[in-house]
């Protein structure tokens, strides 16, 4: 689970969130949640799959992608897809 705590880090950061606030979403201590981010500790399969849900993430993205690199692809369901791209000042 190499990109487990980068992904987790980023995707509570992109959605205005603070460790804290993780931590209630999911009801557990903060520093259950934090240990997470910085890799001393690893979720169990039932809270990977709640992280799932709360960031609308695929298990295997959440694990094995490099979300914040740009090159990230959500598949949302078979018809419809999210692209992240980058883009400037002048939206270019």
């Amino acid at each position: 689970m190499s990109n487990l705590q980068s992904n987790l880090s980023y995707l509570r950061n992109s959605k205005g969130l603070t460790q804290q606030m993780m931590a209630d979403k999911m009801n557990m201590p903060r520093p259950t949640y934090s240990g997470w981010e910085r890799g001393s500790s690893e979720p169990s399969i039932e809270n990977l799959i709640r992280l799932c849900q709360i960031f609308g993430v695929s298990l295997d993205s959440l694990v094995s992608d490099d979300i914040a690199s740009g090159d990230y692809e959500h598949h949302v369901s078979d018809h419809f897809r999210v692209l992240a791209i980058s883009v400037d000042e002048s939206d270019r």
